[in-house]
């Protein structure tokens, strides 16, 4: 004889995930590679996904059911006028997710989040967001994400946040298959820098640099491919150096991978206090990096995902490239190590899924078990 059970507990139905993502223009340009990665990721999943931003370049982020809601920043004097409709916008479909991408964004995601009773949830990607974080701990927050542990570190160092409801979920990239620095043994090597031109970048130092390395018979091609207010000064002191003939100044509208695929050193000659997908793409087409020690990002360890510099003085600089120069396959063994590391630590894989679980998690505490 075979008894029935006494109740059904049926499983809670899979999470319905209605997102407003809110990432500002600025954060949109830095991390566009990653969001486009990220709205792949959660349109596999059948997540509603709107990202509401006041940048126009999000339209290359509009894929599949994705939708693009462009509003002004909320600001004063205009602030009730522009934060109303954007939340007329929202009203045809209420989200259940609000997400604030960087400190820019917060306010309007904090917004957005109180007038639909939404779960909010705030990512911190610098250490600028970090200090936003930790001075805002009157907002109701369901979740902080942090880019990199020394930004999670700096968040959680006030005090003012509970741990519990912080983590970190790490950028995410596509990654070559190895090292593709010093392949040509024929070719004059290149050495790749795409910082801004502002004064606190290092570049003026990095030009030093390789006015010492030049005058020292080393053969290089160097491209810097940012701008900023600072391209003419830096323009005429390459002049000043003896640097025209092997130093170029270029903004490509291209991809950055392209630029990379042919570049065997990527320099970042000045500490990054936001994470920076550009070296993090360096590291995973297979350059050799060298970066300055300090800042927000964790993926820099010395002499295995590359040459990590103590400061940016020009000499230190020199030093550090000459040794790749000198040791092609040093470089490669420090390329190789940061592709896997890359792989391991900033797969776009191990991105959707986080965010995904975080989603679910944050809607399901809103579900019921039924019970027959």
């Amino acid at each position: 004889m075979t008894s029935a059970p006494d109740e059904d507990m049926s499983a809670p139905a899979a999470p319905k995930v209605d997102l407003a993502l809110c990432v500002d223009p600025r954060s949109l340009l830095r991390f566009r590679a990653v969001l486009r990665y990220l709205c792949v990721g959660l349109l596999d999943v059948a997540a509603q996904v709107r990202l509401v931003t006041s940048s126009p370049e999000a339209k290359s982020l509009v894929l599949g059911s994705v939708q693009h809601i462009l509003c002004k920043e909320p600001r004063w004097p205009l602030y009730r006028n522009r934060l109303a409709t954007l939340l007329h916008a929202l009203d045809a479909r209420t989200p259940n997710i609000v997400h604030g991408f960087s400190a820019r964004s917060y306010e309007m995601a904090a917004a957005v989040a109180r007038h639909f009773n939404a779960h909010l949830i705030l990512h911190a990607l610098s250490m600028d967001d970090a200090d936003r974080l930790a001075r805002t701990s009157q907002v109701e927050v369901d979740q902080i994400i942090a880019g990199s542990k020394p930004i999670l570190d700096a968040i959680l160092d006030p005090g003012t946040i509970n741990p519990s409801t912080a983590r970190i979920a790490r950028p995410g990239i596509l990654t070559g298959d190895g090292p593709t620095c010093f392949t040509h043994p024929e070719r004059v090597p290149t050495i790749l820098c795409t910082s801004q031109l502002i004064r606190v970048n290092g570049v003026d130092r990095l030009l030093e640099a390789l006015a010492s390395l030049r005058n020292q018979g080393h053969e290089f091609m160097a491209f810097f491919t940012g701008s900023g207010p600072m391209e003419p000064a830096l323009r005429k002191r390459a002049r000043t150096l003896d640097l025209a003939a092997v130093v170029t100044f270029s903004e490509p509208s291209g991809d950055a991978k392209q630029i990379m695929a042919g570049a065997d050193i990527f320099v970042r000659p000045a500490p990054e206090d936001a994470l920076s997908v550009r070296t993090l793409q360096a590291m995973g087409s297979g350059m050799a990096v060298i970066t300055i020690e300090g800042g927000a990002s964790d993926a820099y360890v010395h002499e295995h995902t590359g040459l990590i510099c103590p400061d940016g003085q020009a000499d230190t600089l020199a030093t550090a490239i000459e040794r790749l120069l000198n040791d092609h396959p040093f470089a490669r063994k420090l390329a190789s190590q940061a592709v896997g590391h890359v792989k391991q630590n900033h797969s776009v894989s191990a991105m959707c899924e986080t965010a995904v679980q975080i989603y679910h998690d944050l809607v399901l505490r809103n579900q019921t078990l039924s019970v027959r």
